[in-house]
């Protein structure tokens, strides 16, 4: 984030909570969430640009790719 923080405005934000155990069903609508968590603060901010996202923040970039490819073409 520093480093590119220094060139591009970067937004960080902590993903719902993870209940323990996790089964896929419920990782399945956790998914749908942080997608949508995702999509809210884009539109709220007006931002555009790539998205990065590690480990869970990968899967629910990827969700947000795969739901929603416009948002990913905006940028």
């Amino acid at each position: 984030m520093r480093f590119f923080s220094r060139r591009y405005r970067c937004i960080a934000f902590n993903a719902r909570v993870i209940p323990r155990p996790m089964c896929p069903q419920i990782r399945k609508l956790l998914a749908g969430a942080w997608r949508d968590d995702i999509i809210a603060i884009l539109d709220h901010s007006g931002s555009t640009g790539p998205l990065v996202g590690l480990s869970m923040g990968g899967f629910a970039t990827l969700h947000v790719g795969l739901a929603h490819p416009s948002e990913l073409a905006r940028s």
